[in-house]
């Protein structure tokens, strides 16, 4: 009924000996049982996954947003694409909002700005970046990338290796890596940047480098007025080769999703 790929691989026209379950043809599905079923599941079960601000998990976004994308069903990928996204803003405030470490003013409780807990396990950050590839969700990886930098202690070796988390195999691409780890264009453009927006605070570049946004305390925060933090956030996507900034990401985040505040 909403699977044009289904419809069609039912429509064939089966030999005598096909496989068949009370009659009808068997279909045997390649894809990993921890994707397939909150797919089925939310298939077959309303109540299962509700649109955005439910609360939902990790592992049932994923399964939604990769196989409604490879079977076609166009409602359960625009659907889990809007939480995965209520994660990984395109914005510094919603940024702040979600983050319960950020020094920015809170003005809403992280659970009331997201449908879903960030899991434990790092490891998770590997599979959105494949997904966000294999689905063309380019407006996450900024942010993506950003926590995987603030990471990189736990996840270590994971970065040039397969990575298993929950049942799912991801590894990140060549392309991916290299982005993540330039940090920006080129060496020159990176430096001259890091000059530009962390004048005062040039003595802790060493320790920060991989998470600037919280270098400050929530005392510190109000003499800068924001504006440092904000210019780093405006210029993620240039830093991991994603554009110059939000602009095209933020439009094809619109185009796919929908205008929803996520």
């Amino acid at each position: 009924m909403h699977s044009p790929v289904f419809k069609d691989m039912l429509g064939f026209s089966q030999p005598a000996e096909a496989e068949r379950v009370e009659g009808q043809p068997l279909v045997r599905l390649t894809d990993l049982e921890v994707e397939v079923t909150p797919f089925l599941k939310a298939l077959f079960e309303p109540e299962f996954f509700l649109p955005f601000p439910a609360k939902t998990d990790f592992v049932t976004i994923y399964g939604c947003v990769r196989l409604g994308n490879k079977y076609c069903v166009d409602y359960l990928k625009r659907r889990g694409l809007i939480h995965l996204s209520s994660q990984f803003p395109t914005t510094l405030a919603r940024y702040d909002a979600i983050d319960p470490d950020a020094i920015g003013q809170l003005t809403r409780a992280p659970s009331e700005v997201t449908s879903w807990d960030v899991p434990n396990d790092q490891a998770y950050l590997i599979s959105v970046a494949q997904l966000a590839r294999e689905v063309d969700a380019l407006w996450l990886l900024p942010q993506v990338y950003y926590d995987i930098c603030r990471h990189l202690a736990d996840l270590g070796e994971v970065l040039v290796r397969d990575t298993i988390f929950n049942g799912i195999t991801a590894r990140l691409s060549m392309r991916d890596t290299r982005n993540m780890l330039l940090g920006c264009s080129s060496p020159d453009d990176c430096a001259q940047a890091r000059f530009r927006l962390l004048p005062s605070v040039l003595g802790f570049l060493h320790d920060y480098s991989a998470n600037p946004l919280d270098i400050w305390t929530a005392e510190e925060w109000p003499l800068f007025d924001g504006q440092v933090c904000q210019e780093i956030w405006d210029e993620l996507p240039l830093y991991y080769g994603l554009g110059n900034d939000w602009t095209e990401l933020e439009k094809h985040k619109l185009e796919t999703i929908g205008d929803v505040v996520v």
